[in-house]
């Protein structure tokens, strides 16, 4: 049996079982976005982003799903190791896509915290563009592996490449987390003496995107490491694992963020920016 099938069988069964989780938190997420904090009475949203990019970053992810399910199934129908190759290039593209989007909508709720400051976010921006540039590379090496084994210079050129996308994204990830947290605090700690009733719900805020922004953190620097072992290591198993639990994790943290800030919504009585 192919190495990579091995490893991919074993990380078919870890997304499947972490896919169930963040279908769970999904069903919960729209239950918040949808509908009245009392009751099953549709909710009159303020903006169409958050619900948009919920229900985008499911299709993605159950896409995803999907294809990861039909690679060993399709090697013990007999097909061919080169047509499956070829197959991997989707739930490739979509989980460079889902880290794309979810990047996207962090950098444009920091803009949005620091009063639409373009300044304050030229760095994540930068990031998210080399992250798009490189995603492009990765795809054109995946095709081009597909039709005929990479050389050798190739192959570490896809190596840098790769890596270098996964930095992308953890450097917007801990830059946006870091300036959202930031940003709160301060206004806290502004707030801390005076009679302002928001006070304890701003820290929980607080405490919220930067919980939810750690888990994916981690995961995400889990990746990088994973990617960058030497071969010695088994690399490729460990890689191939770590992306498995990366990618539904996405949508984890995601809908995390917005099923606790609605219950701190439904508890003190008030409404989100949902922009």
């Amino acid at each position: 049996m192919d190495p990579l099938l091995r490893a991919s069988i074993l990380a078919t069964f870890v997304e499947a079982m972490l896919y169930g989780l963040y279908f769970a938190s999904f069903l919960h997420c729209l239950r918040w976005l949808f509908f009245e904090d009392k009751g099953w009475v549709f909710r009159k949203t303020h903006g169409r982003l958050i619900p948009f990019m919920t229900l985008l970053i499911f299709v993605f992810l159950t896409t995803d799903t999907i294809f990861i399910f039909m690679y060993p199934v399709l090697y013990f129908r007999g097909v061919a190791m080169q047509r499956l190759y070829l197959l991997e290039i989707t739930p490739t593209i979509i989980e460079f896509l889902l880290a794309l989007l979810t990047d996207s909508v962090l950098i444009y709720r920091c803009w949005v915290v620091y009063s639409r400051r373009w300044r304050l976010v030229i760095i994540p921006i930068l990031a998210w563009l080399g992250g798009a540039s490189t995603s492009t590379l990765v795809v054109y090496y995946f095709v081009q592996s597909s039709r005929s084994r990479l050389s050798v210079a190739e192959g570490r050129e896809f190596r840098r490449v790769v890596g270098a996308f996964y930095l992308c994204t953890i450097i917007i990830n801990i830059y946006c987390t870091c300036a959202i947290v930031y940003k709160i605090w301060s206004v806290t700690q502004r707030s801390s003496g005076s009679t302002l009733t928001h006070v304890p719900e701003l820290r929980s805020t607080m405490r919220i995107v930067g919980e939810s922004g750690f888990l994916y953190m981690l995961t995400s620097i889990s990746l990088f490491i994973a990617w960058n072992l030497p071969q010695k290591y088994q690399q490729e198993y460990v890689e191939t694992i770590c992306s498995s639990i990366n990618t539904p994790m996405i949508g984890i943290a995601f809908n995390l963020i917005w099923i606790r800030v609605a219950r701190q919504r439904s508890v003190h009585g008030n409404d989100i920016d949902d922009h």
